[in-house]
């Protein structure tokens, strides 16, 4: 019996270790960490300019407004063909036609007023040349064929801008958690995680334009100094002893 009682003994602390090992690990040692939220700005000049101009035709009838409506597009191509020949991109959107009726306030019964008729194609420019950007929608103002809609300025290489923001946000996360580091008498070991990462144009980049029917030489048009990129970014430091 005594033999058989130290042999359990024996198995019993042979597979100890192993419950310690496999089935039963010891929690990690809690790390000490701080967290910030960095942000940063970056500032780059405006390259390109994105307008669009509508060609429009109303008519009382269906058939006599996309009539006149074809009239005026072979007016308009000399004017299309002109920016073209001045480094205007342009290209041509869709074409729709249209049947428009007054609004009827509420409580007013509707009345059998014929409709009008509202045929519309749609230009997109692109200027790359923001010098004569004034003097490009000054002179499709002044063709009297045109309505012009708002402008946008922008860079060349968004991604770039944004990428610069991100870097910007990153070092102001680095340099907030060594001020906190050093006021706490601690330093900073490493980064444990980064989180909630953004970047985006501030802004919409918009110009709505003083003037959109004008027959002078200029319409007042002067392209923003500079385009503005915000980032943001949460951070996570490993912080130990100095």
């Amino acid at each position: 019996m005594r033999a058989g009682f130290v042999a359990i003994i024996g198995l019993a602390g042979l597979l100890a270790p192993a419950c310690a090992t496999a089935q039963c690990p010891a929690p990690p040692a809690d790390r000490a960490t701080l967290a910030v939220v960095g942000s940063g700005e970056v500032h780059r000049k405006p390259e390109i300019a994105t307008l669009d101009i509508s060609l429009l035709t109303r008519g009382p009838t269906l058939d006599g407004t996309s009539r006149d409506h074809r009239g005026r597009v072979a007016q308009a191509a000399p004017v299309i063909e002109r920016l073209r020949s001045e480094g205007v991109d342009v290209e041509e959107g869709a074409f729709t036609l249209s049947e428009e009726r007054a609004p009827v306030p509420v409580g007013v019964r509707p009345n059998d007023a014929p409709p009008t008729y509202r045929a519309a194609t749609r230009y997109d420019l692109t200027v790359k040349s923001l010098a004569r950007i004034d003097a490009i929608v000054a002179e499709i103002a002044a063709s009297g064929l045109f309505e012009v809609g708002s402008m946008r300025f922008s860079v060349a290489d968004q991604d770039a801008a944004l990428d610069d923001a991100r870097r910007a946000a990153m070092a102001d996360a680095l340099r907030q958690a060594r001020v906190y580091a050093d006021a706490g008498g601690v330093r900073v070991d490493g980064i444990d995680r980064i989180v909630d990462g953004q970047a985006a144009a501030r802004g919409d980049g918009a110009f709505d334009l003083p003037v959109r029917s004008a027959r002078t030489a200029s319409v007042g048009i002067v392209p923003p100094r500079t385009l503005s990129f915000s980032g943001s970014v949460t951070a996570t430091w490993h912080i130990v002893p100095r």
